[in-house]
């Protein structure tokens, strides 16, 4: 597809049609009359919007671009390309909402969005590609909203490249403090006042990619397992050790070959991989950096109960019976998934699992098979007296805006606002309570602790810089699985000793690195 600004019109009536409904709820967000364009943008300064819900827009009622173009630089990849609006033909209804939400934004802020393809991989390739873009451009000529793979893209805020959204700029339109936002990000993944990444509901990567616990409601009964789970993870009570208790001895040969393979029946299945590992890590507790109360990020990857709660996942993963740990290994099968993503969301498919650990998109698998029935939980904590938290896969989607962004400034802040909030009042509902609780629902309990998950979705200062930190992300899922060459162990000690003092250094570097720039803004 080349640069564009969208569908083709006959497109753009179908989508309008389909999501006629949706129009309807969002009209009350735009507000008054549209000014005349004069060529300059229209700014009644402190005039607001405010939209249903009783949330008021960032954005005054009146501000318009009058068709400038807004050009967005976006990965190779489809799941990027999707959650922007980037289709040759959107599919689905929440496809056909990401669309509307796009018209939307260019109707109220009167801007042409265009999406540049980078046609590049993901990793070390695409940041390359978004570092050079930013240097030989930015604003003036290149981009106005860099998106990429948060695992390698963060690092480009540390190299200067990056505005600082909580700048009190009069034409910066970012309110970092409004519900379309990820407060847990903005929050821990701040340094000080500044903030170089957002992630909110225009990142819908971010749902996508979080890892569930999936089980299968019949095979519960099937191993005469009565407890409501539902109600025990309402309760606050759905821990590791709960989990172990229910599945530790569900194993039953079906391929015939010789010992425990990946052929046969299980109570757990986990990936090898960090598609859920460092979810895991996440879910009992282990946060590789906390801000304390002076905000400054501290290391506290191995603190208070992170020994215990390490422990405790070495166990279910290491020593239960009725669990199978799957490798990285391609050519077995038992990393990458033929129908899904992963093999763990496969085995669950294929109802060889009790329950399997798997991201939130799979559901839109489990969904075409309506003998399937399945419930979604959040992922196991350490403890009851624990909130529930879970991180994304680290390749959802991070957006920023250059640092030489010059006199785009407005349009580009207005439009990643606007984004946000129109993902927020639109697509958001849809992806919810139309896909996720109903569509993709294999009954009336499988969306019940959909919004728990969806609340437990958080972020950390040293989960988003963890390559720039030595990959202590990685490291604690290496100890848990035996990747790298690794030695797997169920003590954090040795983790500690050979890794800490370095990622406590690479952390000061950065930290440094963010103290010395002159933010010019």
């Amino acid at each position: 597809m080349d640069n564009t600004s969208f569908l083709k019109p006959a497109l753009r009536l179908l989508a309008l049609f389909m999501v006629l409904a949706m129009l309807l709820g969002f009209a009350a967000c735009g507000g008054g009359e549209d000014p005349v364009d004069t060529g300059a943008a229209t700014d009644p300064a402190g005039e607001e919007t405010t939209a249903e819900g009783g949330v008021p827009s960032s954005i005054p009622s009146s501000l318009k671009f009058n068709n400038q173009e807004v050009r967005v630089y976006i990965s190779s990849d489809d799941a990027n390309k999707n959650e922007m609006g980037y289709f040759e033909e959107p599919v689905g209804i929440i496809n056909q909402a990401i669309v509307e939400r796009n018209y939307n934004v260019e109707d109220r802020l009167g801007i042409v969005l265009t999406f540049i393809d980078q046609g590049c991989v993901a990793g070390l390739d695409q940041v390359e590609v978004n570092r050079n873009t930013i240097l030989t451009g930015g604003g003036a000529d290149g981009m106005d909203l860099i998106t990429g793979h948060a695992y390698y893209n963060a690092a480009l805020a540390s190299e200067g490249l990056l505005y600082n959204l909580k700048t009190d700029a009069d034409s910066n339109y970012i309110d970092v403090t409004a519900p379309w936002y990820n407060q847990t990000f903005v929050e821990q993944c701040s340094f000080k006042d500044w903030l170089f990444w957002s992630v909110g509901d225009l990142n819908v990567t971010a749902y996508d990619r979080t890892p569930v616990t999936f089980f299968n409601e019949d095979a519960l009964l099937n191993w005469s397992i009565t407890e409501d789970l539902y109600q025990t993870a309402l309760d606050g009570k759905w821990t590791v050790e709960k989990m172990q208790t229910l599945i530790k001895d569900v194993y039953e040969e079906l391929d015939n070959a010789e010992g425990q393979t990946k052929g046969d029946f299980y109570g757990l299945i986990i990936n090898g991989g960090g598609m859920c590992v460092d979810s895991l890590v996440v879910a009992v507790g282990i946060n590789i950096t906390t801000k304390n109360a002076d905000g400054v990020h501290e290391l506290t990857w191995t603190a208070g109960t992170a020994q215990d709660a390490f422990a405790k996942l070495f166990d279910l993963m290491h020593n239960s019976p009725g669990v199978y740990l799957g490798t990285t290994t391609k050519e077995g099968g038992t990393y990458y998934g033929e129908l899904a993503e992963h093999f763990c969301e496969d085995v669950f498919f294929e109802q060889r699992c009790i329950f399997s650990f798997g991201l939130l998109s799979a559901a839109q698998l489990f969904a075409t098979d309506t003998a399937l029935h399945y419930g979604i939980l959040p992922l196991p904590k350490y403890s009851e007296a624990q909130k529930y938290q879970t991180a994304p896969h680290d390749a959802y989607t991070i957006i920023g805006i250059p640092s030489n962004i010059g006199d785009r400034l407005a349009i580009a802040t207005a439009t990643l606002e606007y984004m946000n909030e129109a993902s927020y009042r639109t697509v958001r509902p849809i992806y919810f309570d139309m896909a996720y609780k109903l569509r993709y629902a294999s009954g009336e309990n499988t969306s019940l602790l959909f919004d728990t998950v969806i609340e437990s979705i958080s972020f950390s200062f040293g989960g988003l810089y963890s390559n720039t930190l030595g990959d202590p992300a990685h490291q604690l899922r290496n100890r848990l699985t035996g990747q790298g060459g690794v030695t797997i162990s169920n003590s954090l000690s040795a983790l500690k000793g050979a890794f800490s003092s370095a990622v406590k250094k690479h952390l000061n570097n950065l930290i440094s690195d963010f103290e010395e720039m002159e933010i010019g803004q």
